[in-house]
């Protein structure tokens, strides 16, 4: 695979893909499979780690704009990292200056 600069994959993003992987057991897909794929997408796209500044732009995020905790935690990471556009599907609606958001299945 040829490595990405239009990209990253947060800390958070990463732990929540491994996560979310058990509810595909019965289709087959094993922790084992999650952990594989993780590793080829961390040879295209750099991870990006939490710091202490994310830790803070998330408090005030929660706080300010109401946002779940896990919301806050990745959109800071996202304005940390410098990234202006954040794929999600459930993270609709939300207003961050700096910050667009696009569903990628609509």
């Amino acid at each position: 695979m040829e490595s990405r600069t239009d990209g990253v994959i947060l800390w958070q993003v990463a732990c929540e893909f491994v996560a979310a992987s058990r509810k595909l057991e019965r289709q087959g897909f094993r922790p084992e499979d999650a952990w594989a794929r993780l590793a080829e997408f961390l040879t295209v796209f750099p991870l990006i780690l939490p710091s202490a500044g994310m830790l803070h732009r998330a408090r005030q995020l929660h706080i300010d704009s109401r946002m779940s905790l896990w919301d806050a935690l990745i959109v800071a990471a996202c304005l940390e990292a410098g990234v202006t556009v954040l794929f999600s599907e459930d993270i609709p609606g939300r207003a961050v200056p700096g910050l667009d958001f696009t569903n990628p299945f609509a």
